[in-house]
């Protein structure tokens, strides 16, 4: 069993990290290395195919390595095959897919003409506006969620199609109204989830944050709790991004008796609609005096406001990269 911090650090919310966009102009059948194919290697491929510990050993770096697994290896295969992808989240758009094997077929340009483009996306959702968050309010259902959190929770890992039969989660609280979880991977990755008590928009509600180390850049997303429903021995829990909605990415996660199935849904930040279910955990919560001893310390559960967001999320500085799509 392998893990990587590439791929593991797109389990929590969703996480993935923010992609520039491309421009949906025609292929011209003028391709070359620098100009057309190394700017959607290092967005959809380095992540995972770079550094000392590329995944699958294959790396993706430099000309000769992408021109070699075209050329004599099953580059062109996996980008194209809708079973088994490359990237795992799904296939590339398919005037993308082109443009390697006109790459090919022209002979391996490697320079352009001119200065490199400038790898910028224009998405379909250009002019996004943000849907109207209702969040739940937690004075009348759905505050025991924080309480049905903590737990040492242990399973198995279904990672954008790939199974992984060992998996561990941490969740201890870390404060009277705030539940904060690692992924049990020592030195692989700093990846966390944490559930707390917020005012969302003059609501109190239970909000999360996730995030951690991908490619050497710390990131991090906001969740907000939307849906609540009881049923027959089970509590399911939603929660969405709390900027741009569930059409942007979402988490749902169903306990029942002493289990735990925890899903996450992305888009991309929208390249990507709808969002695509790209983990699900099955577990089995074990060890909870690890938990109950934390809850002592700091005095949980109690209803008290741990971060505020009363007047909503603050807007990042995503720069001209992309429209402001996410709480990310």
């Amino acid at each position: 069993m392998r893990f990587s911090t590439s791929n593991l650090a797109l389990i929590i919310g969703g996480i993935l990290a923010f992609a520039p966009a491309l421009s949906f102009a025609q292929i011209e059948d003028q391709i070359s290395f620098t100009h057309d194919i190394q700017p959607v290697v290092r967005e959809f491929c380095a992540t995972c195919h770079s550094g000392d510990d590329p995944e699958g050993d294959l790396v993706l770096e430099t000309y000769q390595d992408v021109r070699k697994q075209v050329e004599h290896g099953k580059l062109l295969k996996r980008i194209n095959d809708p079973k088994k992808p490359m990237p795992e989240s799904g296939l590339m758009p398919q005037y993308l897919r082109r443009m390697f094997k006109v790459w090919a077929e022209s002979g391996y340009v490697k320079m352009g003409p001119g200065k490199p483009k400038k790898f910028s996306r224009k998405w379909d959702f250009e002019k996004f506006k943000p849907p109207a968050i209702s969040a739940v309010d937690i004075r009348k259902q759905g505050f025991d969620l924080l309480e049905r959190m903590p737990g040492h929770w242990i399973g198995s890992m279904n990672l954008m199609g790939r199974e992984f039969e060992w998996f561990a989660f941490d969740y201890r609280p870390i404060a009277p109204s705030h539940v904060h979880g690692m992924f049990e991977g020592g030195t692989i990755g700093n990846l966390f989830t944490s559930f707390f008590v917020a005012n969302y928009k003059e609501k109190p509600t239970i909000m999360a944050r996730n995030g951690g180390i991908l490619n050497g850049i710390y990131r991090v997303s906001y969740f907000v709790l939307d849906y609540v429903q009881y049923g027959n021995g089970y509590a399911y829990y939603r929660l969405v991004d709390a900027y741009g909605g569930k059409d942007i990415m979402w988490m749902e996660l169903t306990f029942a008796k002493n289990t735990l199935e925890f899903n996450a849904y992305t888009s991309r930040f929208g390249l990507n609609s709808p969002p695509k279910r790209h983990m699900s955990f099955q577990a089995e919560r074990m060890h909870p005096h690890l938990a109950k001893s934390a809850a002592k310390a700091v005095g949980f559960p109690k209803l008290v406001v741990e971060k505020d967001f009363s007047k909503g999320m603050p807007a990042p500085n995503w720069g001209n990269e992309g429209p402001h799509t996410s709480a990310s």
